[in-house]
């Protein structure tokens, strides 16, 4: 079977998607020769050899998991995340 990547979609998402477990993007990866982490780019067509029950789920609600950061994501946090924080200043502990 094969599925095209939509947009911001990694082969974790493909995986849940399609065969209904994260533990699945490990076969995707090998399937398709590419790394778990790889960015995948829109259009690209991946092979995958079957689905499970919890895909007929997915599919008959219209979910198409997409969890790649965009890059306007990224331009909210210039500076990366709790390592550039300072307490009080914007961690607040409360």
């Amino acid at each position: 079977m094969q599925v095209t990547i939509k947009k911001r979609q990694s082969l974790l998402d493909i995986a849940v998607q399609e065969m209904g477990s994260l533990e699945e993007a490990l076969s995707l990866s090998i399937e398709n020769d590419l790394s778990v982490s790889e960015d995948l780019e829109e259009g690209r067509p991946i092979e995958y050899r079957g689905k499970h029950t919890i895909t007929g789920v997915l599919s008959a609600k219209g979910v198409r998991p997409a969890t790649a950061v965009s890059e306007e994501d990224q331009a909210l946090v210039p500076y990366g995340g709790i390592g550039y924080m300072s307490i009080e200043v914007d961690f607040i502990v409360s």
